[in-house]
């Protein structure tokens, strides 16, 4: 990892749109039994493919990747053979999840294969199953996913310069968009950039501005100029904006990951800023979300919805043994 990467934090788009809940484990995994068995009952594999994506997710985030990845797989091979255009496509939001399991284990070239589908792909090659036509939801996911999961992607296998052309080499195949131009304006602050930095920031501020974007890029910008006045501002700004400006639980998570991600990269001068009581009310306004994920991340502990030993990682196995089960089952319709 380069010197440059070592000093500064990489986060994914400021802002999260249908944001899926962390929630505890054990009741995640109660959630997931019930709509697996309404989903069978109603043989309806679109909403099966949403409980199979969301579980691999779980076991993903617990550190189960062996687990995580047999799931994947079972459920694309199933689903990328059906007949039906519609089950098939939901092969490929399976297919790219093995792409971030490989991404974790270091497999490059096999998370390239799955992450980088392109930004508009009329075809996507599942295992050997070739899927076509896909719909604009499909396209759509595979070009954020290009952007988004090719950028850490890349950043891990060739470092600032290697997320740099990765960047290039989409905007020369006619991608753009606020994700892309983030995380310009974040490859700028890590090489200590600021004034590149507020150009790109300014071209994303055009209307309509999404203001928890504008705050948070602008504390980490002041962080790279040592304001550290105008950096605590903005993030008392963000803490202030969850108390009546945020209308939806994708504002307050988004809110949430700011500030957890301007905690890791201003260390002192972050806790200087916020103080305990904010501290606490930011602990409490996740609790309150039922996101367990982001209360670990702004209490400074380690994430694991599925400790060992515990009922959920239990029920959690039963579930992916159920889960295969019905993927096996030829009387199960696709």
């Amino acid at each position: 990892m380069s010197e440059a990467i070592a000093r500064w934090t990489f986060t994914p788009p400021i802002r999260r749109d249908q944001y899926l809940i962390r929630h505890p484990g054990e009741a995640w995994i109660g959630q997931l039994c019930e709509q697996l068995r309404q989903s069978r009952e109603r043989f309806d594999p679109e909403a099966l493919s949403v409980v199979l994506n969301n579980l691999a997710l779980v076991l993903f985030k617990a550190g189960m990747v062996a687990e995580a990845r047999r799931l994947c797989r079972g459920h694309y091979r199933r689903f990328a053979a059906s007949p039906d255009i519609n089950v098939a496509q939901c092969a490929v939001q399976p297919w790219i999840n093995e792409g971030r399991l490989l991404a974790r284990c270091g497999n490059v070239e096999g998370a390239r294969r799955r992450l980088l589908l392109g930004p508009r792909p009329e075809v996507v090659v599942v295992s050997n199953s070739t899927i076509s036509p896909l719909d604009a939801f499909t396209m759509t996911v595979c070009r954020n996913v290009a952007v988004v999961d090719g950028f850490m992607l890349e950043l891990r296998a060739g470092g600032l310069h290697g997320a740099e052309a990765h960047l290039t080499g989409l905007e020369r195949r006619g991608v753009s968009g606020g994700a892309l131009a983030e995380y310009r304006l974040q490859l700028a602050l890590a090489r200590g950039r600021a004034e590149e930095a507020a150009l790109i920031l300014n071209g994303l501020g055009e209307p309509p501005a999404y203001l928890p974007m504008l705050a948070s890029y602008g504390a980490a910008i002041e962080l790279v100029t040592n304001d550290t006045r105008a950096f605590a501002r903005d993030v008392l700004l963000l803490v202030a904006l969850l108390d009546g400006w945020a209308g939806t639980s994708d504002d307050v998570a988004s809110i949430l990951h700011s500030l957890s991600w301007l905690a890791r990269i201003g260390g002192e001068r972050y806790l200087a800023a916020v103080g305990g009581v904010s501290r606490e009310y930011l602990c409490r306004t996740a609790s309150e979300l039922d996101d367990e994920e982001l209360g670990c991340l702004l209490a400074g502990r380690r994430y694991d919805p599925l400790p060992e030993g515990s009922k959920a990682r239990t029920l959690a196995a039963d579930l992916l043994h159920e889960a295969l089960m019905v993927l096996r089952d030829n009387r199960v319709r696709f």
